[in-house]
Protein backbone atom coordinates (compact mmCIF):
# COMPACT_ATOMS: atom_id res chain seq x y z
CA UNK A 1 0.00 0.00 0.00
CA UNK A 2 1.31 3.44 -0.91
CA UNK A 3 0.54 5.88 1.86
CA UNK A 4 1.66 9.50 2.11
CA UNK A 5 0.98 11.88 4.96
CA UNK A 6 0.59 15.56 4.10
CA UNK A 7 0.63 17.84 7.11
CA UNK A 8 -0.62 21.39 6.65
CA UNK A 9 -0.01 24.38 8.89
CA UNK A 10 -1.23 27.91 8.44
CA UNK A 11 0.71 29.92 10.95
CA UNK A 12 3.80 29.09 13.00
CA UNK A 13 4.35 32.09 15.20
CA UNK A 14 4.18 33.42 18.71
CA UNK A 15 0.59 33.76 20.00
CA UNK A 16 -1.02 37.05 18.95
CA UNK A 17 -4.53 36.86 20.32
CA UNK A 18 -7.60 34.66 20.50
CA UNK A 19 -8.65 35.36 16.91
CA UNK A 20 -5.64 33.58 15.40
CA UNK A 21 -4.91 30.97 18.05
CA UNK A 22 -6.83 28.16 16.41
CA UNK A 23 -4.52 28.22 13.38
CA UNK A 24 -1.29 29.15 15.18
CA UNK A 25 1.40 26.71 16.30
CA UNK A 26 4.13 28.19 18.53
CA UNK A 27 7.64 27.71 17.06
CA UNK A 28 8.86 25.55 19.97
CA UNK A 29 5.92 23.16 19.53
CA UNK A 30 6.52 23.00 15.77
CA UNK A 31 10.17 22.12 16.41
CA UNK A 32 9.12 19.32 18.78
CA UNK A 33 6.64 18.06 16.16
CA UNK A 34 9.42 17.84 13.56
CA UNK A 35 11.65 15.95 15.99
CA UNK A 36 8.81 13.57 16.94
CA UNK A 37 7.97 12.79 13.31
CA UNK A 38 11.62 12.00 12.61
CA UNK A 39 11.82 9.87 15.77
CA UNK A 40 8.72 7.94 14.62
CA UNK A 41 10.53 7.08 11.38
CA UNK A 42 8.89 9.45 8.94
CA UNK A 43 10.89 10.56 5.91
CA UNK A 44 10.35 14.23 5.07
CA UNK A 45 10.01 14.68 1.34
CA UNK A 46 9.04 17.21 -1.28
CA UNK A 47 5.72 16.94 -3.09
CA UNK A 48 7.58 16.45 -6.37
CA UNK A 49 9.63 13.53 -4.99
CA UNK A 50 6.48 11.85 -3.64
CA UNK A 51 4.70 12.31 -6.99
CA UNK A 52 7.67 10.75 -8.80
CA UNK A 53 7.64 7.81 -6.37
CA UNK A 54 3.89 7.27 -6.78
CA UNK A 55 4.31 7.28 -10.59
CA UNK A 56 7.11 4.70 -10.28
CA UNK A 57 9.79 7.13 -11.48
CA UNK A 58 11.97 6.84 -8.38
CA UNK A 59 12.71 4.43 -5.55
CA UNK A 60 10.32 3.98 -2.68
CA UNK A 61 10.39 6.63 0.03
CA UNK A 62 10.18 4.90 3.44
CA UNK A 63 7.35 6.57 5.38
CA UNK A 64 6.86 9.78 3.40
CA UNK A 65 5.49 12.94 4.92
CA UNK A 66 5.14 16.27 3.11
CA UNK A 67 4.95 19.50 5.13
CA UNK A 68 2.71 22.11 3.57
CA UNK A 69 2.18 25.70 4.68
CA UNK A 70 -0.72 27.83 3.52
CA UNK A 71 -0.80 31.56 2.94
CA UNK A 72 2.80 32.68 3.58
CA UNK A 73 2.46 34.45 6.89
CA UNK A 74 5.53 36.26 8.16
CA UNK A 75 6.19 33.61 10.82
CA UNK A 76 7.03 31.26 7.97
CA UNK A 77 10.13 33.29 7.19
CA UNK A 78 11.00 34.18 10.79
CA UNK A 79 10.36 30.83 12.49
CA UNK A 80 9.70 28.00 10.03
CA UNK A 81 12.60 28.44 7.61
CA UNK A 82 15.26 28.30 10.36
CA UNK A 83 13.59 25.21 11.88
CA UNK A 84 13.32 23.46 8.53
CA UNK A 85 16.98 24.20 7.90
CA UNK A 86 17.96 22.99 11.39
CA UNK A 87 16.02 19.74 10.96
CA UNK A 88 17.02 19.25 7.28
CA UNK A 89 13.35 19.18 6.35
CA UNK A 90 11.86 20.12 2.95
CA UNK A 91 8.48 21.83 2.68
CA UNK A 92 5.85 23.07 0.25
CA UNK A 93 4.47 26.57 0.72
CA UNK A 94 1.46 28.19 -0.89
CA UNK A 95 1.79 31.97 -1.08
CA UNK A 96 -1.07 34.43 -1.48
CA UNK A 97 0.40 37.18 -3.67
CA UNK A 98 -0.32 40.87 -3.27
CA UNK A 99 -1.71 40.75 0.25
CA UNK A 100 -1.21 43.44 2.88
CA UNK A 101 2.40 43.38 4.03
CA UNK A 102 1.53 43.65 7.71
CA UNK A 103 -0.12 40.20 7.57
CA UNK A 104 1.87 38.52 4.86
CA UNK A 105 5.52 38.17 4.08
CA UNK A 106 7.26 41.01 2.31
CA UNK A 107 9.61 38.62 0.54
CA UNK A 108 11.63 41.44 -0.97
CA UNK A 109 13.46 39.10 -3.35
CA UNK A 110 14.64 36.79 -0.56
CA UNK A 111 11.86 34.25 -0.61
CA UNK A 112 10.13 31.45 -2.44
CA UNK A 113 10.13 32.90 -5.92
CA UNK A 114 13.93 32.81 -5.78
CA UNK A 115 13.98 29.02 -5.31
CA UNK A 116 16.21 28.53 -8.30
CA UNK A 117 19.46 26.61 -8.28
CA UNK A 118 22.01 28.33 -6.12
CA UNK A 119 19.52 30.02 -3.80
CA UNK A 120 19.56 28.97 -0.16
CA UNK A 121 16.04 27.56 -0.63
CA UNK A 122 16.89 25.35 -3.61
CA UNK A 123 16.33 21.66 -3.04
CA UNK A 124 14.22 21.87 0.09
CA UNK A 125 11.53 24.46 -0.56
CA UNK A 126 8.78 24.19 -3.16
CA UNK A 127 6.56 27.22 -3.66
CA UNK A 128 3.22 27.69 -5.36
CA UNK A 129 0.78 30.55 -5.67
CA UNK A 130 -2.82 30.53 -4.58
CA UNK A 131 -5.47 33.01 -5.66
CA UNK A 132 -5.72 36.02 -3.38
CA UNK A 133 -8.79 36.48 -1.23
CA UNK A 134 -10.90 39.44 -2.35
CA UNK A 135 -11.67 41.84 0.47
Amino acid sequence: MQEVRILTDHRVDLPRGARCERLTVPPDRFSRQLAALRMLGYDFSTQDAVAQWLRGERERIGRPVVLSFDDGYEGLYRHVFPLLSEHGTPALIFIVPNMRLDRWIDWGGRGPWSCSRGSRFAGWLEAASVSPVTR
